[in-house]
């Protein structure tokens, strides 16, 4: 269980390098014209926004793959039941077994 963080981390890390460097890329095309020295990104600080964008998509990453719990929660669980015919549980508000099939209630059309 301890390879999950260690893998999202470095989903994350990755995530944010790749973005980083496409970013970095992107710049370097767009500003071409004057040759490398003419780019934002040959400009004292201008390898920093390719950086920060590249640790806001890590970021981001990071919290889209977070366990943690949603907040507020369930406050009433579903029950289940068991089927009849094979025994499974199922919820108990299905009408029919999603493994064997059989009608575990009638619908209140029916009766």
């Amino acid at each position: 269980m301890a390879r999950k963080p260690l893998l999202r981390i470095a989903a994350a890390a990755l995530g944010g390098l790749a973005v980083a460097t496409v970013l970095l890329a992107i710049t370097l095309v767009v500003n071409a014209g004057g040759g490398f020295s003419g780019t934002t990104a040959a400009t004292p600080l201008g390898w920093t926004i390719p950086l920060i964008a590249g640790v806001l998509v890590g970021g981001l990453a990071w919290l889209l793959l977070s366990d943690r719990p949603a907040r507020g929660g369930r406050e009433n669980p579903p029950t289940s039941i068991a089927c009849a015919s094979c025994g499974k549980a199922c919820l108990d508000s299905w009408r029919l077994c999603p493994f064997c099939g059989t009608l575990l209630r009638q619908s209140s059309g029916d009766q």
